[in-house]
């Protein structure tokens, strides 16, 4: 909040709320990733990661950025797309295709390969491919048993 501290200073309360709404989705994505990261346990157990979070992180090599990998190297891999933002189920699609694509050049893959996009929202209902790619948002408030 140091970059505002004049503005407050001075009682520019209105602009200064002004830069903080206006910036406020541009940090939020860059959070959102870690929010996502943390339950990833807990999203396993309740059916939304399929594959059991032996390892989890980020991956990225030169210009291809995967936001989560989860694996359990030699049995499954789920790889997981994070925006923070609202999408259709168009979007959600070209998405998913764009992430399943990226993770064929990871070297990461498994016998058996998932592929989640977690939006902010989604326009409808949660939006599965089929059996192996699902998007998904915050207001899911759906069974959680999602790829079952």
């Amino acid at each position: 909040m140091y970059r505002l501290r004049s503005l407050l200073e001075t009682g520019y309360i209105d602009e200064a709320l002004d830069y903080v709404m206006s910036t406020l989705d541009q940090y939020t994505s860059e959070v959102f990733e870690d929010v996502v990261e943390e339950p990833v346990p807990d999203l396993h157990r309740a059916g939304l990661i399929r594959t059991r979070p032996v390892q989890v992180g980020r991956w990225w090599h030169k210009d291809i950025e995967i936001d989560l990998v989860v694996r359990e190297p030699g049995v499954s891999s789920t790889f997981i797309e994070v925006k923070w933002k609202t999408m259709s189920e168009a979007d959600a699609r070209r998405e998913l295709s764009a992430l399943e694509k990226r993770a064929g050049k990871t070297g990461l893959q498994s016998p058996e390969n998932y592929y989640l996009l977690v939006t902010r929202e989604l326009e409808g209902e949660i939006v599965r491919v089929d059996e192996h790619r699902l998007a998904v948002d915050l207001h899911n408030d759906r069974e959680t048993h999602l790829w079952r």
